[in-house]
C-alpha cells in the first residue's frame, strides 16, 4: 500500500510534498508523510491483541434479554435502550437452522453471543435484519469453523477471530464488520463481503472505546477519506 514498489498502478503513491496521494480505482486516498512507511507489522499484531480483548470482554456480558424459539427463528427480545445482549447455545452440535430476528428498541445494539463447540453449521437463509445490520454484532465464542451451507443473508457484523470461515460455493453474503482467523472461498463462488461497518460502542468493561472528541479536518487537496468505523 505504501511503496507499491513494481506493484499495482491503482496503488503508485504521488509525493505531493507534505503529503502522499494513492489513487484508487475510482477515488484518490489520502496519505498524511508520517504514516508512509508505517510499522504495519506490529499494527496487525496490536488489532488482533485489541480484537481478541474486545471478544474476551464481550463474552463477559450477562445476557439481558430473552430468547423465543419460534418455528422457524429465534426472536430476540430486548427492552434496553442501548446494548441488548442475547446467548443462543447451539452446542454441541453447532446446528444453526433457524432464522434470527431482534425486537429491541430502535437504534439499541444487538450483541449475540454463539456457542456452537468446534464447528458451528449455518443451515439457514437469514439472520438479522438489513436495517438493524449496523448495530448487529454476532460473537461466535468458540466454533473453530463456520461453515455456510447455505448462500445465507448475514445481516450484522461477525467477531470470530479464533475461526476459519467456510463460504457456500455459490453465493451468500456478510454486510457488516468481520474478525477471523482465516477464509475459505471456492474461485467461483458468488460470495461477498458488503461493507456495512458496526456502530461500536460496546459497553464493556474498562476497554469500553470512547468516541474522539475532535474530528481534523481534510486538506483541501485532497477529498475527505471516509470515517473508520
Amino acid at each position: 500500500l505504501y511503496q507499491a514498489s513494481g506493484g499495482s498502478r491503482y496503488w503508485a503513491p504521488s509525493d505531493k510534498g507534505d503529503h502522499y496521494l494513492i489513487p484508487s480505482y475510482d477515488a484518490p486516498r489520502f496519505i498524511p508523510e508520517d504514516r508512509i512507511g508505517a510499522d504495519t507489522e506490529r499494527f496487525f499484531q496490536e488489532a488482533r491483541s485489541s480484537i481478541e480483548a474486545y471478544k474476551e470482554c464481550i463474552e463477559s456480558l450477562e445476557a439481558n434479554g430473552s430468547v423465543v424459539d419460534n418455528i422457524h427463528e429465534w426472536i430476540l427480545r430486548g427492552s434496553d435502550p442501548v446494548q441488548n445482549v442475547f446467548l443462543l447455545d447451539f452446542g454441541p452440535d453447532g446446528l444453526i437452522n433457524k432464522g434470527i430476528r431482534a425486537e429491541v428498541p430502535a437504534g439499541s445494539l444487538v450483541i449475540v453471543r454463539l456457542r456452537t463447540g468446534n464447528n458451528a453449521y449455518l443451515q439457514y437463509g437469514v439472520m438479522g435484519e438489513q436495517w438493524r445490520t449496523n448495530h448487529t454484532l454476532y460473537v461466535f465464542e468458540d466454533a473453530r469453523n463456520i461453515y455456510m451451507e447455505k448462500p445465507a443473508d448475514i445481516w450484522g457484523s461477525v467477531l470470530a477471530p479464533q475461526a476459519m470461515f467456510h463460504a457456500h460455493s455459490t453465493g451468500g453474503h456478510i454486510s457488516g464488520n468481520v474478525a477471523f482467523d482465516s477464509f475459505a472461498v471456492n474461485a467461483n463462488s458468488g460470495f461477498e463481503f458488503h461493507h456495512f461497518p458496526f456502530v461500536g460502542g460496546i459497553e464493556c468493561g474498562e476497554i469500553t472505546p470512547e468516541l474522539p472528541e475532535e474530528i481534523m479536518p481534510c486538506p483541501e487537496t485532497a477529498p475527505c477519506p471516509e470515517t473508520a468505523p
